[in-house]
């Protein structure tokens, strides 16, 4: 049985994979995926890697997956999956100068630093610079 938050792209990327929908189980909210995962009512939950790492240094009966790599899609290509954040559209210089910033954390290897302690790595960092606007395309 397989974990999943209910409305996130992880069910399609699990269906798409050949998971059956019969060995899904759908859930609200992180803790309760988690606390299925110890109850023994699901055997794996797809998270993003610091809820995982953070409950894996607190416990342990749970194994972070690794080598961790990108699903593949019916089409052969990988499902890139990525954290964001959204600004109103009358914030644009926010948005900008937000986007500045984190390209020179990102340039300088400060970023890749800063998400280690999360547990973060190299490998969850987009391989080339990916903009909303090419993978809305």
């Amino acid at each position: 049985m397989l974990g999943i938050g209910r409305g996130t792209a992880k069910l399609p990327i699990a269906l798409n994979a050949g998971v059956p929908n019969s060995r899904i189980l759908q859930f609200s909210d992180v803790p309760s995926e988690m606390l299925a995962l110890l109850a023994g009512r699901v055997d794996a939950v797809a998270l993003a890697v610091a809820s995982v790492n953070a409950m894996a240094a607190t416990n342990d009966h749970v194994e972070r997956a690794n080598p961790r790599t990108q699903p593949v899609g019916a089409d052969g290509k990988h499902i890139l999956g990525y954290s964001s954040l959204a600004f109103r559209q009358a914030d644009a210089d926010l948005r900008d100068a937000y986007n500045l910033e984190l390209e020179k954390l990102r340039d300088s290897g400060k970023l890749l630093d800063i998400l280690k302690a999360y547990g973060y790595t190299e490998n969850e960092l987009p391989a080339v610079r990916v903009t909303a606007a090419s993978l809305c395309r």
